[in-house]
């Protein structure tokens, strides 16, 4: 256990990935976090550990600048460290890392390097370069033709948008974090909304992947100078949030270790010469068994607090690798099993009646952690948001993933 009280946190971004961080800040250094937010949701307000600050056009990089400087004269650390819990975020830090006084810790790599991983298209193309598994892609340029049966893959497939904080700017009909197109109609009418609400980026178009929530997996590495893994913590998902805006979304994650994904990640990050976080989203491909790569992310994911269920706080590696300049000379990996869910574990039980025995093992033991459930917190409204946030899990899972559609034969997580 490492804390710092030296070091102040800053984190951008007003989703559970932003308070989870924040948390584990707090934990770490016993500083209240300050979390900027352009519009303070509920999981973000209210919060007796962390200071909310407001500002809607915090993507405006000079609205940022004046921000940040205005922590900068109030907060009395020796140390603030900035990190964000979304890819346009950390886009925005990497912009202003210059511009901000000495004693202010970006701890992500060079903007040049960041893009290599994050941008999805580059990303495969290193994969295909390293041997890493992931699944065949092919990129589809603004306005673009959309592939046929037989052309590089066959339908159904699955779209995501390259550029994260560009797609993040445009708003139409049915939009989506992740596509599954069952036919190039499906694709042409979806990516040309996208085309036409102004979207300039490319859409990586890949194979689909078959198989239930469970055989994704979610894993975090943290490296020091030149790529070198220093922390690896995997988690196995039981269930995946299923509403359109939040397809890929962890809602509940079991701990476990597998070395031979972690073994596959470490060539990426080693060939990027990483330093600090990266996550990884990952699926076993049930058809040969191989763990299949699908992406990188910058930061730590936004069900990071996967980790806190086995005693793993993350924000501990920021700060003995920027802070106290520590060398770390072993690998930490997370053995222990521990449960990680934003919904109820009635829930939880209802979509997993395959992993119901492991389920309530780990509940018995205590070995569960919330980003939603603080001790800490003290406001009555932050605990009337968690209880509205509860019931709010069902009404979204029982209209876009119905029990039906997970119980048959062979769906059970």
């Amino acid at each position: 256990m490492h804390s710092d009280s030296s070091t102040t946190a800053v984190v951008l971004g007003g989703d559970i990935g932003a308070y989870s961080v924040a948390r584990a800040f707090f934990q770490a250094t016993g500083n209240k976090p300050a979390i900027i937010s352009a519009f303070g949701g509920g999981i973000v307000r209210d919060s007796s550990i962390a200071e909310l600050i407001v500002e809607p056009d915090m993507e405006d990089l000079a609205v940022l600048k004046a921000r940040l400087l205005e922590l900068d004269s109030r907060i009395t650390s020796p140390h603030i460290i900035a990190v964000a819990s979304a890819d346009w975020n950390v886009e925005s830090l990497l912009s202003l890392r210059e511009q901000l006084p000495p004693r202010w810790i970006v701890p992500y790599p060079d903007a040049q390097t960041v893009a290599k991983a994050t941008d999805k298209a580059s990303f495969s193309a290193m994969c295909e370069r390293l041997g890493v598994p992931h699944p065949r892609s092919i990129v589809r340029e603004p306005g673009g033709d959309i592939p046929l049966d037989g052309q590089a893959l066959t339908y159904p497939i699955v779209a995501k948008a390259t550029d994260t904080p560009a797609y993040h700017e445009v708003e139409f009909v049915g939009k989506k974090k992740v596509f599954t197109f069952e036919s190039p109609e499906e694709a042409r009418i979806a990516l040309g909304a996208a085309d036409d609400a102004g979207y300039q980026g490319d859409f990586l178009l890949q194979e689909y992947v078959p198989g239930p929530d469970s055989q994704m997996r979610v894993l975090n590495l943290y490296c020091q100078e030149g790529g070198r893994v220093v922390f690896a913590g995997l988690g196995r998902v039981l269930l995946e949030e299923h509403a359109p805006s939040a397809i890929g979304n962890s809602a509940a994650i079991i701990t476990e270790m597998d070395p031979g994904i972690v073994a596959e990640a470490a060539k990426i990050v080693a060939d990027l010469k990483w330093r600090g976080f990266a996550c990884f989203d990952i699926k076993i491909d049930p058809r040969t068994g191989s763990p299949m790569i699908f992406e990188m992310n910058a930061r730590l994911g936004r069900a990071h607090h996967y980790l806190t269920a086995v005693g793993a706080n993350p924000a501990e590696f920021y700060l003995r690798d920027f802070v106290a300049g520590e060398v770390i000379e072993r690998c930490y990996t997370v053995a222990k099993e521990g449960l990680y869910t934003v919904v109820p574990i009635s829930l939880l039980m209802l979509y997993t009646p395959g992993q119901r025995a492991r389920i309530a093992k780990l509940v018995a033991s205590g070995r569960v952690a919330s980003p939603l459930f603080n001790t800490a917190e003290r406001h009555p409204k932050r605990w009337g948001y968690v209880l509205a946030a509860y019931v709010n899990q069902w009404r979204k899972f029982l209209r876009h993933h119905p029990p039906s559609k997970v119980n048959r034969p062979g769906l059970s997580g």
